[in-house]
């Protein structure tokens, strides 16, 4: 009977700020390739919905795009996304409003808004892109989603008619929502 050559499953999640979950596949193939080579490594990146979801389905195919929106604080950012057969795109929060953004988290988290996801969605609307996959780990805010609904045309407005700001501190004041010009 033949011996049947170990089977190796590698599927390690981003190391934050350091190594993506492909870069770290890549380092712990390589280590275990020096002490068993005849191992059969299957190399599975994973990702729990925040840092690295990006690079982890794009490691099985799709491309790699940037489009400039709001960060959490409100600074311009160069944010990642991924298309998947041209209809279908890839949208890590962390990559817009992520906790790794430091000129954001200066700011405090009740000024904070997701507005860029909604920016970064209505962008993507424009191009034609049908489908959405948002991995919402990572997020340096926490506005339930009230920016990214309003940069798609959500007015949020307090008790005295006014549109109040998508944020934390300004759900505060939160008396309807219209969304009548909701995209």
């Amino acid at each position: 009977m033949a011996v049947r050559e170990p089977v190796v499953v590698i599927a390690p999640n981003s190391f934050k700020g350091s190594v993506s979950a492909t870069e770290a596949a890549a380092a712990i193939a390589a280590g275990v390739r020096r002490v068993w080579p005849q191992a059969d490594l299957r190399s599975c990146p994973m990702a729990d919905g925040g840092d690295g979801t990006l690079d982890a389905v794009l490691s099985a195919g799709g491309e790699r795009r940037t489009a400039r929106v709001s960060g959490a604080a409100g600074a311009s950012v160069d944010a990642a996304y991924g298309l998947i057969a041209n209809d279908t795109a890839i949208i890590e929060s962390a990559q817009v409003v992520g906790l790794t953004d430091a000129a954001a988290t200066v700011h405090p988290v009740e000024t904070r808004s997701t507005r860029g996801l909604g920016e970064l969605v209505r962008i993507l609307l424009d191009a034609g892109v049908k489908q959405f996959l948002i991995g919402l780990g990572g997020s340096s805010t926490n506005d339930a989603g009230a920016g990214l609904l309003a940069a798609l045309g959500l007015a949020l407005v307090d008790a005295n008619g006014q549109v109040i700001e998508p944020t934390p501190a300004g759900l505060a004041a939160l008396s309807r929502v219209d969304a009548s010009a909701l995209d």
